[in-house]
């Protein structure tokens, strides 16, 4: 036996508890640099971990015996250490048991010594750690809670002590307590009524959170109206008192507001949601400390998180007073709040100023907002004239309408508000202009440029960073809705004193300054081409100093706005610089980390600018940029965020998020651009872009990012198609973008469905246009076009023809209102392409699968019909042609349909548009059309009349494969229907001869050897008497 546990027997065994105290004083009394006092500590952590249920249990009986106060209480801490110290060996079972009796006498302290604050946890563990899993009950602990809580003469430090109890004990133990709730429950009420100890006062709202938290149905909405009514009082009592210890008393007690609405049922406090609203605007209004004000907000805003759409129907039905009498509270928690500034409350208000004006609409403006800002505008408090302002900042979104009849006045208070001799009025009336820049366009703009730029322009010269910082978003605001005729005569101050700004040395600000000139000369257009090598000079100092990791947020800033400034003055005068600054981006790239998602964006978005500026010039730089492209389209976007970490950290990474998949979306757009504008020059990257894009059109992936990839698949075949690959290859190439391609129909998104069922189009018509060859386009629907993928593709197509009139009965049903511009939207060229589209993947994928599809005729056949009515030619063209395929492939299908189909036929044969000289191929697809019916459906149309109608637009002679079709089955027709075909007296006969007879002259122009020899006989035959 060493030192140490020879040390540890004589500390622990001792049956007297003098040697515990002696050590412990040691450690309390002596400096903790002592050779005496680290003795000590050193016993003490070895008793610890080897002796842990011995010292547990020593520990306890000093709590309960010791006379000396601070020994009690270092005695407590260290037992709480033992039981909550995941290092320490858990405490058995037994010795649990035995430290019961010890520590119900540490609840009967010494006449006038303080009881100790940690022991209500301490018996909370070791209760819930010996009856959490047990029908057993620790009678004497639930006793001493009843009687310490309801007894009539005990004290408020005893009953304290009896509350925070309450608050720790486990569920199981809780529940015993229910058979004398009310009385429980009526002595927390009266304590929290009682104001005259804080103390008291927090253990009483823990107990009854407790309660709440474990029985939120038990207490019943009687129960929980009482103690709203009862805490709500006592927060706004404590708001009024100037106490550090009152706000940190009142935080709790709204916290408790918090639980009792979001953690109960809303139907347990419905009727008192209008009473939390009052009251807790109430408290904000007269709350003298900040965190109080800030508190009660959050309460409101905590409720409408939760429950969103009650607490929307309790804000519309606020009558004409409740809801003036609302709005007034809130601009009295803005004048409140202007002393602090970035106040919690201010934006908080703002927030249900928002939510007020997007339910009520501009009448909250026009009848309440107007007035009051008018008030506040001109009243002598700084801070009410702030809050004027930022009510108008607040409101201008939803109350844009009206705020378009009141612009002078608008502009009158923001005006003057920029003259303010304050600082935080000027800094909130460029918070209005920026909001109104929004808004009021281009009215604002047009009448009040001159007095508004000067204004800003002078506030560039005062000494304060904020105003400073303020001004210059401002004008980047402003200046984007103004003319080039508007900005013209104040752009030397302000390019001036912008570019002053950028050399100060603040980051901030220069972040600010760079995007305010990238506006303005995207808004100045042409007028800023005489400040370019000015503002460039400037900005390349910046750009071309020292380039490390802390510098390259603001490098990518500059890039930003030398994109926006070459966009103005384009390729000629840019053409200088064009080296020097792809020269910079690209030695930026060298010091981005892998995490730099956001910075990486930024780069991107000016490649792509200067991509389209500079054209074919910007492929010397491809060779440089494609491996940080390639890296980014490859990046994994992680779904599963925030399960493993705190609210806190998890919406950071859900930021993280965002960049990430807008750093691969737009990684993949440029792919995509490279792909389509340098076309053949891009064919040595090809075949590593291909494997990189491909992986992308899966369903699970980004919405962006996928419709840039499934966009890529046609340009991409294009390409490979253009090297001349062999057969073969190409075609496991389309097989793999088609089926991948198809796929993506199986989701719910129509426009994804649109997307896809375009590309689908392009990369058929790109192999048929290079490989004519039937055999192949057989062979890849064969193993393509399963049952199921013909599904897919028929489903996403009945998605596109249904999306508009979806969209419509989704605005009808919600009570929206479709204007005339709505319907020429849906009607207008989306619409036209889409059916094109449409008809021809119809087209393609009866002619190729013919079984699997042929079946789904019946669905498609109505759209066909409506199509031949279409305004646009290439629509009513494929239509026709869809129709031909259906009465060739869709027989049993088409029959109900073959005499309607009969008749939108030839009213697109005689449509002045689709005639043979204006649009030969329409016309001959039509006459085509029509005759297949004429053939296959005889019995299914009225022939006679049908049949004369098509005689009339024979023969064919604008394609000669086509004729040679038609008169074939003309003739053929002849022999099968000789009586009928004639007509009634043979009034065909000679129509029909005459027919016969060109097509027969023009020898095999018109008609194959087969079926001329055939006319010959039938020819010769109808002459014989």
């Amino acid at each position: 036996m060493n030192q140490l546990d020879q040390d540890a027997g004589e500390l622990l065994e001792s049956p007297y508890p003098l040697p515990m105290e002696s050590l412990l004083s040691t450690i309390i009394l002596l400096p903790i640099n002592s050779p005496l006092a680290q003795q000590k500590r050193e016993l003490l952590q070895h008793c610890s971990f080897q002796f842990t249920d011995a010292l547990s249990l020593k520990l306890s009986q000093i709590s309960s015996s010791s006379h000396y106060p601070r020994i009690r209480r270092k005695s407590l801490k260290l037992l709480y250490d033992l039981l909550t110290d995941p290092a320490v060996p858990q405490i058995s079972l037994m010795t649990l048991n035995g430290l019961k009796s010890p520590l119900l006498s540490s609840f009967r302290p010494k006449t006038g010594q303080p009881m100790s604050q940690i022991m209500p946890e301490i018996v909370a563990i070791v209760a819930s750690r010996i009856f959490s899993d047990s029908d057993q009950l620790w009678e004497e602990l639930l006793d001493y809670v009843y009687v310490s809580i309801t007894g009539s003469n005990v004290t408020q430090e005893v009953q304290e002590m009896g509350f925070r109890v309450l608050s720790n004990l486990p569920e199981n133990l809780l529940n015993r307590l229910m058979p004398g709730f009310d009385f429980l429950w009526a002595k927390i009420l009266h304590r929290l009524r009682d104001s005259s100890d804080l103390d008291s006062w927090a253990a009483a709202i823990q107990a009854a959170s407790r309660f709440l938290k474990i029985l939120p149905y038990f207490l019943g909405a009687a129960r929980l109206g009482m103690a709203m009514s009862t805490v709500v009082n006592s927060t706004h009592n404590l708001a009024t008192k100037v106490d550090p210890r009152n706000a940190t008393v009142a935080q709790r007690f709204l916290e408790f507001i918090t639980q009792m609405v979001t953690k109960t049922q809303p139907r347990l406090l419905l009727d008192r949601l209008n009473y939390v609203l009052e009251s807790m605007l109430m408290i904000a209004e007269s709350s003298v400390a900040t965190v109080i004000r800030e508190g009660a907000i959050r309460v409101l805003k905590k409720i409408d998180e939760s429950y969103r759409r009650i607490m929307s129907r309790q804000l519309e039905r606020l009558d004409r007073v409740n809801l003036d009498g609302f709005f007034c509270s809130l601009m009295r928690v803005l004048v409140g709040a202007a002393n602090v500034e970035k106040n919690k409350s201010t934006v908080l208000a703002k927030y249900f100023m928002d939510r007020l004006s997007t339910m009520h609409g501009g009448k909250i403006f026009a009848r309440h907002v107007r007035n009051q800002i008018g008030v506040f505008a001109v009243a002598q408090e700084w801070q009410k004239r702030h809050a004027g302002l930022v009510t108008i900042c607040a409101t201008a979104d939803a109350c844009e309408e009206v705020m378009r009849n009141h612009v002078e006045e608008l502009a009158t208070i923001v005006v003057d508000g920029l003259k303010d001799p304050h600082r935080q009025v000027r800094c909130a009336a460029t918070d209005a202009i920026k909001a109104l820049s929004v808004n009021l366009a281009p009215t604002l703009h047009e009448h009040y440029h001159r007095r508004i730029l000067l204004l800003l322009t002078e506030m560039l010269k005062e000494k304060k960073d904020t105003v400073w910082g303020k001004a210059i978003d401002a004008i980047r605001f402003f200046s984007n809705g103004c003319t080039p005729d508007n900005l013209e005569p104040y752009l030397p101050r302000l390019v001036e004193a912008l570019l002053a700004h950028l050399k100060n040395g603040n980051t901030t600000l220069q972040w600010g300054v760079l995007a305010a000139l990238g506006v303005l000369a995207s808004s100045s257009e042409n007028r800023f081409d005489i400040y370019y090598r000015h503002t460039m000079d400037a900005i390349k100092l910046i750009l071309f100093g020292v380039a490390n990791a802390s510098t390259k947020l603001l490098h990518a800033h500059c890039l930003g706005c030398i994109s926006y400034i070459a966009i103005v003055v384009g390729k000629d005068t840019f053409a200088n610089d064009a080296d020097e600054v792809m020269g910079a981006l690209i030695s930026l790239q060298g010091f981005l980390l892998e995490t730099d998602h956001m910075l990486k964006v930024s780069i991107f978005q000016v490649l792509a600018k200067l991509c389209r500026l500079l054209g074919d010039d910007f492929l010397i730089y491809v060779d440089d940029l494609m491996p940080s492209l390639i890296q980014s389209a490859q990046t994994k976007i992680n779904k599963e965020v925030n399960r493993r970490y705190s609210i806190r950290f998890s919406t950071y990474l859900q930021q993280v998020e965002v960049h990430v998949t807008r750093e691969k979306a737009l990684a993949c757009k440029l792919l995509f651009c490279f792909t389509r504008q340098f076309k053949g020059n891009f064919l040595p990257w090809i075949k590593q872009v291909t494997p990189v894009l491909r992986p992308l059109l899966h369903s699970d992936l980004h919405f962006e990012t996928r419709m840039e990839a499934i966009s890529a698949m046609p340009v991409l075949l294009r390409l490979a198609i253009s090297q001349e690959v062999i057969l073969e290859d190409i075609q496991e190439e389309l097989i793999y973008f088609i089926t991948a391609l198809v796929r993506n129909l199986e989701e719910n998104d129509a426009e994804i469905s649109a997307r896809v069922l375009y590309s689908l189009k392009e990369c058929i018509k790109s192999v048929m246009q290079f490989y004519k060859h039937r055999i192949f386009l057989s062979q890849v629907s064969g193993r393509v076009l399963t049952n199921i993928h013909v599904k897919f593709v028929v489903d996403g197509i009945l998605k596109i023809l249904n999306e508009n009139s979806s969209e419509n009965e989704i605005q009808e049903a919600e009570g929206f209102e479709i204007g005339p511009q709505e319907e020429t939207r849906n009607r207008g060229d989306d619409h036209t392409v889409n059916a094109k589209i449409v008809v021809f993947l119809f087209n393609y994928f009866v002619q190729q699968s013919q079984e699997p599809a042929s079946k789904y005729c019946s669905i498609f056949l109505p759209f066909l019909l409506r199509a031949c009515k279409d305004h646009d030619p290439c629509v009513r063209q494929q239509a026709v042609r869809g129709i031909g395929t259906c009465a060739e492939f869709g027989i049993n299908e088409f029959k109900p349909f073959a005499e309607e189909a009969a008749k939108s036929l030839d009213s697109v044969i005689r449509h002045p548009g689709t005639s043979s000289s204006n649009n030969p191929t329409a016309h001959v697809i039509a006459v085509s059309s029509l005759g297949r019916i004429c053939g296959s459906y005889f019995k299914s149309i009225n022939a006679p009349q049908v049949v004369g109608k098509w005689l009339d637009f024979l023969p064919l002679k604008n394609d000669t494969t086509e004729a040679k079709l038609v008169h074939a089955r003309l003739s053929a027709m002849i022999e099968e229907f000789h009586d009928i075909l004639l007509g009634v007296n043979s009034q065909y006969k000679s129509r029909i001869l005459e027919i016969f007879a060109q097509v027969v002259a023009d020898g095999d122009n018109l008609a194959t050897k087969e079926t001329v020899n055939r006319m010959v006989v039938q020819l010769v035959q109808s002459s014989k008497p």
